[in-house]
């Protein structure tokens, strides 16, 4: 009753109270943020290791059978699933509720460099993915024109990919089914032993040619000067004149054993839209942004 009794002497007070929630309650919902899914912890972590050009069950061999043992002491794990594909091992890692997921990735990490070693040298180095399912893309855009695939790619990574990321709120981009310049140096066999090589004595021969070193400074007055050693390739004439090895005093040049194009990555996924080829780029907003703003 003493409530009732104070609202109805000081009408103003009242007034001035409930305006008062209004706009504050007004001004909250504008700022209140919207998304498609409330925020889910889901405490799983992904080993993911390339090993291009091997079939499954050698990748299963020395690959993911040696993560899968390696990972399975790590704290609060509570399942772990596999797959092994030509190029490429998978091992999920499903941990109790409740567990940091940074915490988990670093035990991980710990564990897989006590393995490093014992994988091949070929293959590239363990990488891990913490799943977050607030990560998901919220736009989708997918581009076609009249250019090439290769100058559309270029172009969506670019130039129109890095206005997006100036957008507040945004987080990562993807791009998908585009196509990517790649020099390719592809070996002749029987050339090759002629000359009593190996594709490795090539590799090696490309790979120290194909450098950029620090020189050390020089001083001059009050002036430092940092000398710098350009060697990277600039030209495919440049690759093919590479030197591998001598024959009888001659040298044995890249283009002896091997022809140097100039060509694309190989495809791992093409998107279309209505059967025509498209590059697909996908955006990921920031984590506790609003996804109707961004």
């Amino acid at each position: 009753m003493a409530l009732y009794d104070t609202s109805i002497r000081r009408p103003v007070a009242t007034a001035m109270t409930f305006l008062a929630i209004i706009v504050v309650g007004s001004v909250s919902f504008y700022y209140l943020p919207v998304d498609l899914l409330p925020e889910i912890e889901y405490p799983r972590v992904t080993v993911y290791t390339n090993y291009p050009n091997v079939g499954p069950e050698e990748i299963e061999k020395i690959i993911t059978d040696p993560v899968a043992n390696a990972v399975s002491g790590v704290p609060n794990v509570e399942r772990i699933t596999s797959s092994s594909d030509e190029g490429g091992s998978r091992v999920n890692l499903e941990f109790a509720q409740g567990t940091d997921l940074n915490a988990a990735a670093n035990d991980v990490r710990a564990a897989l460099d006590r393995i490093r070693d014992d994988l091949p040298v070929e293959a590239e180095p363990p990488g891990i993915w913490k799943f977050d399912p607030n990560s998901q893309e919220i736009v989708s855009i997918a581009v076609e024109s009249s250019r090439s695939m290769e100058s559309l790619t270029r172009l969506l990574e670019r130039d129109i990919g890095r206005r997006f990321e100036q957008i507040p709120g945004v987080g990562t981009l993807s791009i998908d089914g585009g196509i990517y310049r790649q020099i390719r140096v592809n070996i002749e066999r029987d050339r090759l032993r002629a000359y009593d090589l190996s594709a490795a004595q090539v590799q090696q021969a490309i790979g120290q040619s194909n450098v950029a070193l620090p020189g050390g400074n020089v001083k001059e007055g009050l002036k430092d000067l940092y000398v710098r050693t350009q060697g990277e390739y600039e030209s495919l004439q440049q690759i093919r004149q590479t030197v591998v090895t001598t024959a009888g005093g001659n040298p044995v040049q890249v283009q002896d054993v091997a022809d140097v194009v100039d060509g694309y990555e190989d495809l791992q996924e093409v998107s279309e839209l209505g059967g025509v080829p498209v590059v697909q780029l996908e955006i990921q907003k920031q984590s506790g942004a609003n996804t109707v703003s961004v």
